[in-house]
């Protein structure tokens, strides 16, 4: 009797020993169940749902290094980039081999603006695990950024070779192309983004925004119906069905989308700048004017917004102004074609001859195949001003721009016209 009363106090004191430990135990595995259901709804796009499991997992093994992993991912997805950054850095400190959060906080810091540090994190995920496939897509994405166009492409391509199959790399190599003035080529690569992924939205969208380059207005309309149907709160989506519906004569239709996607997102600077290139057209410089302001409010880092807005100022005879303008375009994007041609022009009116001509032969050589009657009119200028010089005794001068000004005027060969747009197969929605 005595034996089994110690007995079972024996068996007492070693469960109370153990009980915190069995106690943990079980909380890490249901932190570890919550984490992979967490992970499932994200593929699901229930984030929300996602969070809820991140967090129950957190609270019952708050030194889980995955749980905060997937929820840096969660945050990111619903563009609580702070709180990604913050998860992604403690899922780091507890676990500083795992690839994933390496690139959970590229990933947010590629959001919010800080590309070096995102390519230093991606960095650092190919050298813990060189197969991490998707995070060559996302440098990519960065090099486009940076305008290393070939460096993007070499990052899409060995994306690509790890997995033939990824529509997303297809689809981010695609809109490169476009970019680019590749059109069939991104028309190509998006068909198998959309086949690999027909619910991929934003495949369809750039692949309307393709043809609509291509001037194939009825697929371009088509291809942003089904991006739309598919996401119909997107505003992008519908600014960007506006373009092909204004560019085929459908203004009202046009006019509809633009403010569609403005009451979707009022912040957007695209449908404010393509209300401006609206009301340009009809000749209400001043609407354009206030459109354009809006767009570069809400946007100030899109240098056609810039250029467009020097271009309505130049015509209300605003030359300081535009002149402005189109030096704030050039310095976001010195290979602008429009913004030197733009600012020449001005320049040309205001007098500065040789600062017109300076610009003018710059937007030459970025695009020397321009097809408008550009050369003429920088041949006519250099006219003016070989005229000007043999006036003042400068005959040297005056001939090297006479010399000039003919070259200008010679026909340029005919660019070779586009291969003709075969209509891709079209893929069911899954």
């Amino acid at each position: 009797m005595l034996y089994n009363k110690f007995g079972r106090f024996i068996v007492f004191l070693v469960c109370l020993v153990l009980a915190p430990g069995c106690q943990s135990m079980r909380n890490a595995k249901t932190a570890r169940i919550l984490t992979i259901s967490g992970n499932a709804k994200i593929t699901q796009q229930d984030y929300r749902g996602a969070m809820a499991d991140f967090d129950q997992a957190i609270k019952l093994a708050f030194n889980y290094a995955a749980a905060y992993d997937g929820r840096s991912l969660a945050k990111r997805r619903l563009k609580d980039l702070p709180g990604a950054l913050a998860d992604a850095e403690r899922a780091i400190q507890l676990d500083p081999k795992s690839p994933s959060a390496w690139k959970n906080r590229g990933g947010a810091k590629q959001e919010m603006g800080d590309l070096s540090g995102a390519m230093a994190d991606y960095d650092k995920v190919i050298a813990l695990d060189p197969n991490f496939q998707l995070v060559y897509n996302n440098r990519g994405n960065i090099k486009v950024a940076l305008g290393d166009f070939d460096g993007a492409l070499a990052e899409y391509k060995k994306s690509i070779e790890m997995n033939p199959k990824d529509s997303v790399t297809y689809n981010s190599r695609g809109v490169l192309k476009n970019k680019k003035g590749d059109y069939i080529g991104a028309i190509l690569d998006l068909n198998k983004a959309i086949a690999f992924d027909p619910s991929d939205s934003y495949a369809y969208d750039n692949r309307g925004n393709a043809k609509g380059r291509l001037h194939d207005y009825s697929g371009a309309i088509a291809d942003h119906n089904i991006a739309i149907t598919l996401d119909p709160l997107n505003g992008a989506f519908y600014n960007d069905r506006g373009n092909p519906k204004l560019e085929s004569g459908d203004r009202e239709g046009a006019l509809a989308d633009y403010n569609h996607a403005i009451m979707l997102n009022p912040h957007a600077g695209m449908p404010f700048y393509n209300l401006g290139r609206m009301k340009k057209m009809q000749g209400d410089y001043a609407g354009a004017l206030e459109d354009y302001d809006q767009s570069i409010k809400n946007d100030s880092s899109y240098e056609p917004a810039f250029t467009s807005r020097g271009n309505v100022k130049r015509r209300l005879e605003k030359y300081s102004e535009a002149l402005i303008d189109y030096d704030r375009a050039i310095a976001l994007s010195s290979k602008s074609y429009r913004a030197y041609a733009c600012r020449g022009f001005t320049k040309n009116i205001i007098g500065d001859t040789d600062g017109a001509i300076s610009d003018m032969e710059k937007a030459l050589e970025i695009d020397p195949n321009d097809p408008s009657d550009f050369r003429s009119r920088l041949a006519a200028i250099y006219h003016d001003r070989s005229e000007a010089r043999f006036l003042n005794n400068d005959k040297a001068g005056s001939d090297l721009d006479l010399k000039r000004a003919i070259e200008l005027e010679k026909p340029v060969p005919a660019a070779t016209p586009p291969t003709p747009l075969i209509p891709p197969k079209r893929v069911p929605l899954a």
